[in-house]
């Protein structure tokens, strides 16, 4: 049985961990924009950022010639950390509190949002170019 790191593709990783950064960090600013804590617009920015992970991981899933689900997950779960790193170095530069567990449930839903992402590419139609 081959191990799963032998089952990942750079390629597909780091192609789907940069659109879910790309995708996510405008919603993340939004997000920030806005003072009101209980505005309907924090829900929006919310499910964009899961969106950009779910793009993210349908996008290393499309790109992996194999383990579409493993590829999918750990760009997703890339393009977070990334995102993630970003932001609580700015928090603490700015001295906000940084909550672990809150970091954890984003990781978590980051995750998850990308194994759907590659669960909607398995599911879709191929365009007849063949794969890597």
């Amino acid at each position: 049985m081959a191990s799963v790191v032998n089952t990942l593709e750079a390629r597909a990783v780091g192609t789907g961990a940069a659109v879910t950064v790309f995708v996510a960090v405008p919603f993340s600013i939004a997000r920030r924009t806005v003072d009101d804590a209980t505005s309907s617009l924090v829900l929006l920015f919310f499910v964009g950022t899961l969106l950009a992970f779910v793009a993210g991981g349908y996008v290393g899933a499309r790109l992996a010639a194999s383990a579409p689900y493993s590829n999918s997950a750990v760009a997703a779960a890339a393009g977070w950390a990334i995102v993630q790193t970003v932001t609580v170095i700015l928090m603490v530069r700015r001295g906000d509190a940084v909550n672990l567990v809150v970091i954890v449930a984003n990781g978590l839903a980051a995750y998850a949002c990308g194994l759907a992402g590659g669960l909607l590419a398995s599911r879709s139609p191929t365009t007849g170019v063949d794969r890597p």
